[in-house]
């Protein structure tokens, strides 16, 4: 939750907080078939095959505690150091039509919850929502 000021305030200093905060999603994805990756300015995905929601939730607050664990000073948070928030969502290819996009948006959906209901924390929805 907002490491792109941290970014944007010292360019190194905000490559070190973004660096850290993968590393330690990655120690948290513990599988191998699972997937954390950098997507975007300072927003990850993590994809985590043949999980439901309630397993995805517990791999999520794991990333949480990682992430708050690490301390990085963030003086305009009101914690002092950065954390994180999380959309999940949950999808059953073979009983309903699923694409890329429609996961992303709905990740998206559900993090921005996360984000409105005051940050550092995760907020999960059992299905992609359909336009």
């Amino acid at each position: 939750d907002g490491a792109l000021g941290i970014h944007d305030q010292a360019l190194a200093a905000g490559d070190g907080c973004l660096s850290a905060v993968g590393r330690a999603i990655a120690r948290a994805v513990k599988r191998p078939g699972d997937l954390a990756v950098r997507y975007g300015g300072e927003e990850f995905a993590v994809l985590l095959p043949n999980t439901d929601s309630l397993g995805a939730a517990v791999v999520a607050q794991d990333i949480l505690e990682a992430i708050r664990s690490l301390k990085i000073e963030h003086t305009a948070h009101p914690q002092g150091y950065v954390t994180a928030s999380a959309g999940i969502v949950g999808s059953q290819p073979c009983e309903q039509p699923v694409t890329p996009n429609l996961l992303i948006t709905s990740a998206d959906k559900m993090l921005y919850t996360a984000k409105q209901n005051g940050r550092d924390r995760y907020c999960v929805a059992s299905t992609p929502f359909f336009h």
